[in-house]
């Protein structure tokens, strides 16, 4: 959950992002709310996770104006030395190469030596993570992501899902208690993608796994927590089901005789049917001639970001 800081330091105004058991700082929104052209992108407030708990930052738009939450999470926990912050009780500057080989990220764009082979590659990243027995771990990485056949295959053979399930085995290489994934089931064809959601799901469950994403049922299959941002604000943070409770009475479905019915709603959906065209929405108040449905966790989202668009 997000609350206030007031025990940490005493500068005013300033605010705590923690993380359980491995990291613990101020930061004031200066120091990470702001990208390389002075612009505010986010302001982390104090934020709790449950030890193995799954925490989801979702983003409302693909606009390329918009930071790139993930990486810019990972690099205020890695490199600003400039900000309080405590690794076990002891200073990042003294500790920060445990903490790197405590976390697993997988950026949304990343990069891979396409002459290797897929285990070549993850002998050489077990190598930058000093990881012990790493032919044993590889194995087991490979297995989790579903690339025995291709262990052998050189990574410019690969097809785009079989990339990116090389870059979430690089994340998971080792067995990190910290994960990041941007966008992970991207380019992953549905059976991929209800595998990986399980894999996560079942990751989570005593570790802590932090995913940005646009796809909303990876949120419902995976996340027990929930942060959604816009434009660098934070709308909300609770649980799906609190976030789903706070739609309820304001989604609806009707069937469409006029386009006039749909002022002043935001539609979520328009299904052609034999009898016509039925329509889904979501609005502060509904319509007499809507019948007001349960919502689901998309509805709940396009909802709590229509109100901040009105606003």
């Amino acid at each position: 959950m997000y609350e206030q800081n007031t025990s940490m330091m005493n500068t005013p105004e300033r605010n705590t992002f923690l993380l359980p058991a491995m990291v613990e700082g101020d930061f004031s929104s200066d120091e990470i709310a702001e990208d390389a052209d002075g612009l505010q992108m986010m302001s982390f407030q104090r934020v709790k996770i449950p030890a193995g708990g799954a925490l989801q930052f979702e983003i409302p738009t693909e606009d390329p104006d918009n930071p790139d939450y993930a990486r810019t999470l990972e690099g205020v926990i890695l490199y600003n030395h400039s900000a309080y912050i405590l690794v076990d009780g002891q200073p990042l500057a003294k500790t920060d190469r445990l903490l790197k080989a405590r976390l697993g990220y997988l950026p949304q764009d990343f990069g891979l030596f396409d002459e290797l082979t897929v285990t070549q590659f993850l002998d050489y990243m077990a190598a930058l993570k000093g990881i012990s027995n790493s032919k044993a771990a590889i194995q087991k990485t490979i297995q989790a992501v579903n690339l025995e056949e291709k262990a052998k295959s050189k990574i410019r053979t690969l097809s785009g899902g079989q990339r990116q399930r090389v870059g979430i085995a690089q994340a998971l290489l080792g067995n990190p208690p910290f994960l990041i994934f941007d966008e992970p089931t991207v380019g992953l064809d549905p059976e991929e993608r209800i595998h990986f959601r399980n894999l996560f799901s079942r990751t989570a469950e005593d570790r802590l796994v932090l995913l940005s994403t646009h796809i909303i049922e990876d949120v419902q299959s995976v996340c027990d927590q929930i942060v959604v941002i816009n434009h660098g604000n934070i709308l909300f943070t609770g649980t799906p089901e609190q976030l789903i409770q706070s739609a309820a009475g304001h989604v609806g479905v009707f069937w469409e005789k006029d386009e006039v019915q749909e002022k002043g709603l935001h539609i979520t959906a328009r299904v052609n049917t034999s009898q016509g065209i039925r329509c889904r929405a979501v609005a502060d108040k509904l319509p007499a001639y809507a019948q007001a449905d349960e919502p689901s966790l998309e509805d709940a989202y396009l909802y709590l970001i229509s109100r901040e668009v009105a606003q």
